[in-house]
């Protein structure tokens, strides 16, 4: 009678987990949710360990071939999906904030997997809890190599799967022909590979790419001053590096530079670069356009006159003499003279990707967020990369989401009418080239 009763406990929370395995086979979140919260009521903890059956000692079998029992994993993991489906920001913040503490409660535990941080620390990203985001990275970069503790991934999406297995492989100590430490084609620079890419770190890396970021907080041309440009810098680096999938040593970034230093950095990162490299650019701070010719402002631009400013296409020319695919940003004030703006000028030769953080005539905004201003086209753009977490990054796709983002208003504060960014403009670059 024994085994009889402890044959039909666990067919009961064996049942309601099956339910919740099938609805989130079916995309109903919520009622997986519902459903592993109940296996969880009648079998409170998760098990990495197989499950062990009752039954003859002689025809010992395990629960669903050994996999591990993860209701209160997989019940955080349907609150973070119901989140990612919701059109309400209520409640997705809601859920979101659920599905964190669930999750911190099971590291709280010693159930430390890799889902959990990788999972937690999405989640951070998303509720912009920056703080405890660094700390549980600290947390993770020391126990990285305890992680033992397993759940069930069974209903997980591949491409997570894919990343947190992609970003805790090991990197080889020694060098192999299948597996080179370095990169070895022809033109690029070797770049030691990291050990092991923390998976609530960056993506994995890209060497093949590079980034130069230009912020100009001063300016003495009227109305050309955005004063957060090189914090904005700074935040954009950031996101490039832990989401973008560059290198540290392959992104450089020059605030409040004047025309000169602009000039000498273009021209550095240029003849680095090997040939037909990815380029992403990003200017923001003071921008004219004279003639028709778009100009970047250093700092040490005047009023008027052309003292201080940087033609945009020198800039481009020196890139393009690598054959490199240059994908440039910019969040300027488009300030109209004689019918034009920065930004008019649309470049006709090399591949170049161009957008404009606002229309002709429209100027950048910023908010304030934990003390800092940050442009509303930079943070855009940050959640945007944070969304993609990718190293290759399509850059149509790209600008839509940055559009969407601006115009949606992001976290509940956006540009909505304020301002409204422009689509890339291609030269001989495909909508789905990637940088």
């Amino acid at each position: 009678m024994a085994i009889l009763a402890v044959g039909a406990f666990a067919q009961s929370w064996g049942d309601a987990y099956e339910r919740a395995l099938e609805a989130a086979r079916l995309q109903q979140w919520a009622n997986a949710r519902q459903n592993f919260k109940e296996a969880a009521a009648l079998r409170a903890d998760d098990q990495s360990r197989p499950t062990r059956m009752p039954g003859s000692i002689t025809e010992a079998r395990d629960w669903r071939n050994g996999a591990p029992y993860s209701p209160n994993f997989l019940g955080a993991y349907s609150a973070f999906r119901v989140g990612l489906q919701s059109t309400s920001k209520e409640e997705r913040e809601t859920m979101y904030r659920s599905a964190a503490g669930e999750l911190e409660a099971l590291l709280a535990k010693g159930q430390t997997s890799r889902e959990s941080f990788y999972f937690l620390g999405l989640l951070y990203d998303k509720l912009d809890m920056r703080a405890q985001r660094e700390a549980l990275y600290e947390r993770y970069t020391k126990e990285s190599e305890k992680l033992t503790w397993r759940v069930d991934t069974e209903v997980l999406a591949p491409e997570e799967l894919a990343v947190i297995q992609e970003s805790t492989r090991p990197t080889p100590t020694t060098p192999s022909p299948d597996k080179p430490m370095v990169d070895v084609r022809p033109g690029v620079k070797p770049v030691a590979q990291a050990g092991t890419a923390p998976v609530l770190g960056r993506v994995p890396v890209a060497y093949d790419k590079y980034a130069l970021i230009i912020g100009n907080s001063r300016s003495n041309i009227a109305d050309g001053v955005v004063a957060f440009a090189a914090a904005d810098a700074e935040a954009l680096r950031d996101a490039l590096v832990t989401h973008g999938g560059y290198a540290d040593s392959q992104v450089f970034v020059l605030t409040d530079c004047t025309a000169a230093e602009l000039t000498a950095k273009v021209k550095e990162v240029a003849d680095m670069i090997p040939n037909e490299a990815p380029v992403f650019f990003y200017f923001t701070g003071a921008g004219v356009n004279l003639d028709g010719k778009d100009y970047l402002a250093g700092v040490d631009a005047a009023a008027s006159g052309m003292n201080g400013l940087v033609r945009k296409s020198d800039v481009y020319d020196a890139f393009l003499a690598k054959g490199a695919s240059l994908f440039a940003f910019y969040q300027v004030n488009r300030v109209l003279k004689d019918g034009r703006a920065f930004g008019s000028e649309i470049p006709t030769v090399g591949s170049i990707a161009q957008a404009q953080a606002t229309v002709p005539g429209g100027r950048v905004n910023g908010y304030v967020r934990n003390g800092k201003t940050i442009g509303l086209y930079t943070d855009a753009m940050v959640n945007t990369l944070a969304k993609f977490r990718s190293n290759r990054v399509p850059v149509m796709e790209f600008g839509w989401q940055v559009f969407y983002q601006m115009r949606s208003g992001g976290r509940g504060v956006g540009g909505g009418s304020t301002q409204v960014p422009t689509l890339p403009v291609l030269t001989n670059i495909a909508s789905n080239g990637p940088f």
